[in-house]
């Protein structure tokens, strides 16, 4: 919890800016399970408390390009062991009308679990979308995704790319 608040507040006044005169959109999940199971004469118990907070805006820059982001804070304490994990996401999207679309979008969780290392995940997706009208349609992505640990020496380290080339014709 100690890297969450500091990171939220920097995403919050990061995406102030961004958000000046945009649709903005909150919302607060909280959940809270508790499960008892016997077998044998044995009891067993299990709580969940689940918290998801998330603070987003939408906004037209052009009439074809579009900015949204949000900060997503969620908590989740499992037995008293607790996770805490943050999701900035900010994502650019270009429409031009009836021509074609594109999109790219990048991801960052930052997960604290309680007495391990913390671990930084990050996503980064762009895209191109020729529809389908005269000519066949064409979709065209490419995802990065990394996992690494704060360590001088990295306990964990990974990286996964993964470009697609997608094309289809239908005669309407």
């Amino acid at each position: 919890m100690r890297y969450l608040l500091p990171a939220l507040l920097f995403a919050t006044f990061a995406f102030l800016p961004l958000a000046a005169n945009a649709e903005l959109s909150g919302q607060a999940d909280l959940s809270y399970q508790k499960t008892t199971s016997s077998s044998g004469g044995r009891e067993i118990s299990s709580k969940t408390f689940n918290q998801g907070y998330t603070l987003g805006f939408s906004k037209y820059l052009t009439p074809v390009i579009s900015l949204s982001g949000d900060v997503r804070l969620s908590v989740i304490d499992a037995d008293g062991v607790k996770r805490d994990s943050m999701y900035p996401m900010l994502t650019l999207n270009f429409n031009p009308p009836r021509l074609y679309d594109m999109t790219f979008s990048y991801t960052r969780t930052e997960t604290a679990p309680t007495g391990a290392d913390p671990i930084t995940t990050a996503n980064m997706n762009a895209g191109f979308f020729l529809p389908a009208s005269k000519w066949p349609s064409l979709s065209m992505t490419m995802n990065r995704s990394s996992t690494d640990d704060y360590l001088d020496v990295h306990k964990v380290s990974t990286v996964f790319t993964s470009t697609n080339l997608i094309t289809g014709y239908s005669k309407e």
